[in-house]
């Protein structure tokens, strides 16, 4: 269908102007101290309304510190800094064999253990692993960890996630103004959100009243069910109706003649033709500009 629109073409509703909201940085106020590996972050939902998107994170962690927040996913409609929830793994105990005086032990299963967990024997009263005892690496089934066992071990131990203190800094985001496309159904002339390009010509819309559905565009200012219709202009402010949009460029069927124009610029009644096209001013004979809404 040639190339594609980009997502950044497809409307957000939000409460007051339409803005891309997505989240470019996290910074750290304080790292806290005990991470293992295994945490996750989870980012708050964004506040605006309509096609909106989580952004997801991951946490760098350095010797039971979070240093740094890499932003895996921005997500769309951000309006203001969300909130981060640092959730740890979950306990585990597993049984485990050690030699006094080494840094090893060998458990059964190395499921949800991981680089930084504390280690703690079955008594928890540290006569065989040392209190402040942590996981430095995994091999296998060999557990190295960060202090010598005073004693053999023989039993249970259990791993966990001691850390705490984690507190965010600033959330930098991207608050670029989306172009809002006029795009009219069956059911409303405006406020409809295209959720998805499914082809040159089609469309999946989110109209005004909640439904979903595929839409078809076509020349027409009473688009029925199953279609939609696009309009655009030239420099000469002749209209004409969208019948395919593509990243790069629009066919278009013209459709009314401005005040004082006596051709179009591009085809002629009953005749499409191809223009590139833009958000904000169509270049004579080059370009047209789509129809957007406040």
């Amino acid at each position: 269908m040639g190339r594609p629109l980009k997502r950044k073409n497809f409307k957000l509703v939000s409460t007051g102007n339409a803005s891309t909201g997505t989240i470019t940085a996290v910074s750290v106020s304080h790292g806290g101290s005990h991470y293992s590996s295994g945490i996750t972050v989870t980012v708050s939902a964004p506040t605006a309304n309509g096609n909106v998107v989580s952004a997801t994170v991951e946490p760098v962690v350095v010797q039971g510190v979070i240093e740094s927040i890499a932003v895996t996913n921005g997500g769309i409609g951000y309006l203001t800094a969300p909130t981060y929830t640092i959730n740890l793994p979950a306990a585990v105990g597993v049984s485990a064999t050690g030699t006094e005086a080494e840094s090893t032990l060998t458990v059964g299963n190395v499921s949800g253990i991981f680089v930084g967990m504390t280690v703690k024997d079955n008594t928890g009263d540290n006569a065989e692993i040392p209190a402040n005892t942590v996981v430095t690496a995994i091999s296998g089934t060999a557990i190295s960890i960060s202090n010598p066992l005073t004693s053999s071990v023989n039993g249970t131990v259990t791993f966990s996630d001691a850390g705490s203190g984690f507190v965010a800094g600033s959330t930098t985001i991207s608050n670029t103004t989306a172009n809002r496309v006029s795009i009219q159904t069956s059911i409303a002339a405006s406020g409809n959100t295209i959720l998805s390009q499914v082809g040159s010509r089609r469309y999946r819309i989110l109209a005004q009243n909640g439904t979903v559905s595929n839409c078809r565009l076509v020349a027409s200012a009473s688009p029925t069910a199953e279609q939609c219709s696009l309009v655009a202009f030239d420099s000469a402010g002749n209209s004409y109706w969208v019948t395919k949009w593509l990243s790069n460029k629009v066919t278009i069927m013209p459709n009314a003649l401005a005040a004082g124009q006596t051709s179009f610029q591009f085809g002629s009644v009953g005749h499409d033709a191809t223009a590139r096209w833009s958000y904000g001013s169509a270049v004579a004979n080059v370009s047209v500009r789509l129809a957007t809404e406040a």
